[in-house]
């Protein structure tokens, strides 16, 4: 069984929401504001891409699906369905502003690597692992995470 738990904490270090449905405003590092995050955003692309070799793999296509509800005030919880799991992954955090405009997770710590354009938020993290081969003996491999969230 794929690292379930790791994605749903990855995914928290990372998602994000935009304003206003329908929006045309671009937003990127260090023009955040906390009304930039509200909104509820569907995952739409999740995948790894391993740093050495060709091994890819998408949680979306492989029947994971997730959302966040983000507050105006930065609060969020956000749900994770894996396939195999009885019950969804329901975790609460709250992403702050930091004085250069960039979105840090109360989870996680740090800036993250986001754009908005319209409704559709893009994610990337150069600085994951993955368990690419499903083999719990061996090592995760070093890899890159793309997540891209449509606002509901």
């Amino acid at each position: 069984m794929r690292k379930k738990t790791a994605a749903a904490s990855l995914v928290l270090a990372l998602a994000l929401g935009a304003a206003a449905c329908g929006s045309d405003e671009s937003v990127g590092p260090g023009d955040w504001t906390l009304d930039d995050l509200e909104g509820t955003w569907e995952i739409t692309r999740y995948q790894y891409t391993a740093d050495e070799g060709s091994d890819v793999f998408d949680l979306i296509d492989n029947g994971f699906s997730g959302e966040i509800a983000i507050n105006s005030d930065g609060t969020y919880v956000f749900t994770l369905d894996a396939p195999g799991l009885p019950n969804p992954i329901v975790t609460n955090g709250t992403f702050t502003i930091d004085a250069s405009g960039n979105v840090v997770d109360s989870e996680e710590g740090g800036t993250i690597d986001i754009e908005r354009d319209g409704d559709t938020i893009t994610i990337r993290d150069e600085s994951v692992t993955f368990d690419f081969d499903d083999d719990p003996e061996t090592p995760e491999e070093p890899a890159d995470a793309l997540i891209i969230w449509q606002k509901q």
